[in-house]
Parts: structure tokens; C-alpha cells; sequence
């Protein structure tokens, strides 16, 4: 059974590695090679958005069961940033 299909600007909770609850929220979708990628920052770092400071972006995966996971490769890691940057930076043109 697959998830729906994650939308942009849905907030879901996360455990980190300490096991804290985060709240986020997606920021964009891609597909690359048949597998589903979101990029998410925490809501509280989109809130506070000031012009000078970044949102920390972060990428996961959904896997075949349409659970959200963590890319383990640097290899993938680049190629979903790059592929994202591609989108993000081509609305600002």
C-alpha cells in the first residue's frame, strides 16, 4: 500500500537521531529514476525566516512502501541536491 502522494507544504513530524520529535515541511517533490525524493526544512527555521539566514533543506527518499527514508549514499545525496537546485533556481530566472 502506497502513501498519497506527498504535496508541497505538508507538515509531518520526524525523529531525529536523538529521538526528538521535528516538525517539517515539504518544500518540493522530484522523481529521479523512478524513485520519489522530498526536500523538507523545519518549521520552525521557515518561520523564523530571516532574509539573511538559509532554511536548512534536507532530502528523503520514499521507499517501495511509500515510507520516507534517508538517502545512506553521497552519490545520491549530490544527485538529488542537484536535481533540486536545478527546480528551485529556475523559478528565480
Amino acid at each position: 500500500m502506497n502513501m498519497d502522494k506527498i504535496e508541497v507544504g505538508e507538515v509531518f513530524s520526524i525523529e531525529d537521531h536523538e529521538g526528538t520529535e521535528q516538525e517539517v515541511e515539504v518544500l518540493g517533490t522530484i522523481e529521479i529514476e523512478g524513485t520519489e525524493y522530498v526536500a523538507v526544512g523545519f518549521v520552525e527555521d521557515i518561520q523564523n525566516e530571516n532574509e539573511e539566514e538559509d532554511i536548512d533543506i534536507f532530502f528523503l527518499k520514499v521507499d517501495e512502501e511509500g515510507e520516507l527514508a534517508a538517502i545512506e549514499s553521497d552519490e545520491e545525496f549530490e544527485k538529488v541536491s542537484t536535481a533540486f537546485d536545478d527546480i528551485l533556481y529556475e523559478d528565480e530566472e
